[in-house]
């Protein structure tokens, strides 16, 4: 069998038995070719394969060898993989170009954002074959280059855009679309089609808001596509979108521009967040029980105090009202908000380790009474340690009653070495055990519990939740 003939039917066993047998293999084409590609298994087996078409084929192992070997041999056709060590595919394009912009460049790559998209339109990338690669695609490709330099075709500007974005969007399940800075559809991938239900014939030239918008998000579309100089380009903004059976659907909206010959065109990545959405909701209820389910726990547990000291109870239940009043004035998330409550509902939980007698005395404790009341911060903390919360509530219980200046107790903390929760709790337990009547003595009043804290704020308690506990009280908070 002569030689060349051989080599035709290695050609077709490569191909695979998806290969056409009379399809012309052409033979050993006087062409140079650059392949870089950092995976060496990949890399040796396309060059094997390059080689038994090509006249010559150079290989690289990053951009960095690739740009040297060109500027040296100045291949005819460069292929390249985009994610590589040392100078990635597309930094190694940009500097091919500036030395030979009419250099044919075909990308190999599994990388699909809609940024690679961009760059490899505004950099004039010639043809795009997908990871892994196709042997049959590649070959099809670099002729199809081959066929158009030597004929001295040239494609419009829009239609070769098409043809990549085609090719590397192909694998993407997201709508991509282009508009022009008419806002007129130039491109409409199939992920389009599949999530609006245009073809991409009926959604050509087509007004993009007329197709996707609805009309009472016309104005926030608008802003989207205004090529170059719109609201939402280069971020990630979720709106609703239409339908052609006209099914309004949420979707997540994420919008670039690139200029080219001079026009500013939009790209555009559409996701359906219609699944997100639910699972969101979904979580977001049982969230919302969950929290419910602990509420009435802790509630529970308050109550089993109303028989020991209802003072206690109902303390704990004002202050929960204020450490959430605090904690909002001070600008803490809905999350925080709800931990200090629960927090607050169970600060002297350890009291129902404290004789009875000692809580309800309506009379001064000795010093060996207030050494056992003491205790109540500590048997709190010993009480909840071994629950798993997802925040550090037995910690909390445990250092209420540290003070700024590290006068507390029990653990002499001080300053920022006490938890910020520990620290809104402290204040507002203060203000109400002064503000409300005790066995032992009546109201203090609010205008002296107030004035305690204001006196003592940055010495014994902490100057930023004072002032937020100040600011809630002028905005007439009652207890």
């Amino acid at each position: 069998m002569p030689k060349m003939t051989e080599e035709k039917e290695k050609i077709r066993e490569e191909f695979g038995s998806g290969h056409s047998p009379s399809m012309d293999i052409p033979d050993l084409i006087d062409v140079s070719v650059l392949y870089v590609e950092d995976d060496d298994k990949i890399r040796e087996g396309l060059q094997r394969f390059l080689a038994r078409r090509f006249k010559t084929v150079l290989t690289a192992m990053n951009g960095v060898e690739g740009l040297s070997v060109f500027t040296a041999k100045k291949p005819d056709i460069v292929i390249t993989d985009v994610k590589m060590p040392l100078m990635d595919g597309i930094e190694m394009i940009k500097n091919i170009k500036q030395q030979s912009p009419d250099t044919p460049v075909v990308i190999t790559s599994a990388l699909t954002d809609v940024s690679y998209l961009i760059e490899a339109i505004e950099l004039k990338v010639d043809a795009y074959v997908k990871k892994p690669i196709d042997k049959d695609d590649l070959f099809k490709s670099i002729n199809k280059i081959l066929t158009m330099l030597k004929h001295q075709q040239t494609q419009g500007t829009l239609s070769k855009n098409n043809e990549i974005l085609g090719q590397i969007s192909a694998s993407m399940t997201d709508a991509i679309i282009m508009a022009d800075d008419a806002g007129k559809v130039c491109f409409w991938n199939k992920g389009a089609e599949r999530l609006f239900g245009y073809t991409d014939k009926e959604a050509a030239g087509m007004d993009i808001h007329d197709l996707v918008a609805p009309l009472t998000r016309r104005a926030e579309a608008n802003k989207g596509f205004n090529a170059g100089i719109g609201a939402v380009i280069g971020k990630t903004v979720e709106m609703t979108a239409m339908r052609k059976d006209r099914e309004l659907f949420p979707v997540e909206l994420s919008v670039s521009t690139l200029k080219y010959d001079g026009r500013w065109f939009a790209l555009g990545t559409v996701r359906d967040t219609t699944a997100r959405k639910q699972e969101e909701r979904f979580l977001r209820d049982r969230y919302d029980r969950t929290k419910r389910m602990l509420l009435g726990a802790v509630k529970a547990a308050g109550l089993a105090l109303t028989g020991i000291d209802p003072f206690t109870a109902d303390h704990q239940q004002r202050v929960a009202r204020l450490c959430e009043a605090i904690a909002a004035e001070m600008a803490e998330s809905d999350d925080i908000i709800f931990k200090m409550k629960i927090a607050a509902m169970l600060h002297d939980i350890g009291k129902m380790r404290i004789p009875a007698e000692i809580l309800i005395k309506p009379a001064a404790l000795t010093g060996i009474e207030r050494a056992l009341v003491k205790m109540h911060a500590t048997a709190g903390y010993e009480l909840l340690r071994k629950i798993d919360f997802t925040f550090p509530l037995a910690d909390i219980v445990l250092q209420h009653h540290e003070r700024y200046n590290g006068s507390g107790y029990p653990l002499g903390l001080h300053g920022n070495n006490i938890l910020v929760g520990a620290r809104i709790l402290n204040v507002a337990d203060v203000v109400e055990a002064m503000s409300s009547g005790r066995p032992y003595r009546p109201s203090l009043g609010l205008d002296m519990a107030l004035e305690e804290i204001s006196d003592k704020k940055g010495i014994l308690y902490d100057p930023d939740v004072v002032e937020a506990c100040l600011n809630v009280f002028e905005k007439d908070f009652k207890l």
